[in-house]
């Protein structure tokens, strides 16, 4: 739970599950995430990777950043640094682990990966495809600052 939940004032009775601001931050994730995967898409095609490369790069990035949107998502307040710092949570790092074990195994058993017509990926792919996520979500980090006021990040 945040630590300011019980500053918030409570909702009203006949209000939806989710607030206008709850669904314009959510809808800007997904557009975020959209973006940052176009960007690996349309950028592998000008480059002439081979379709199922792409589908691999675009695959991943949607995964990597399904991974960070449930970290940065942890808190509303908190950043994605203090949340890993001041909460534990039994659950995540199986939850991460898996995701990661999982993607990396789909794309480099032969089997699994030539049955969903993907490619393997080099190290710095996954380093490329992070930093593109990482940037294309940044801006809810620091949306969560300027949100409560704090001057700094940590």
């Amino acid at each position: 739970v945040d630590p300011d939940i019980m500053k918030r004032k409570p909702r009203r009775p006949r209000s939806g599950i989710f607030s206008r601001s709850d669904l314009l931050i959510a809808l800007s994730q997904g557009l975020s995430v959209f973006v940052a995967v176009f960007i690996v898409f349309f950028t592998s095609i000008e480059q002439g990777v081979s379709e199922e490369r792409i589908r691999s790069l675009t695959f991943t990035t949607l995964v990597i950043s399904n991974v960070l949107l449930i970290l940065v998502n942890r808190s509303r307040s908190l950043t994605l640094w203090e949340t890993l710092r001041k909460r534990r949570n039994v659950a995540l790092p199986w939850i991460i682990g898996g995701a990661i074990s999982l993607l990396i195994l789909l794309l480099n058993v032969r089997p699994i990966r030539n049955a969903f017509d993907l490619a393997p990926l080099e190290l710095r792919d996954y380093f490329a495809l992070l930093i593109v996520t990482v940037v294309s979500l940044s801006w809810y980090e620091i949306f969560k600052v300027f949100r409560r006021g704090v001057p700094t990040l940590a």
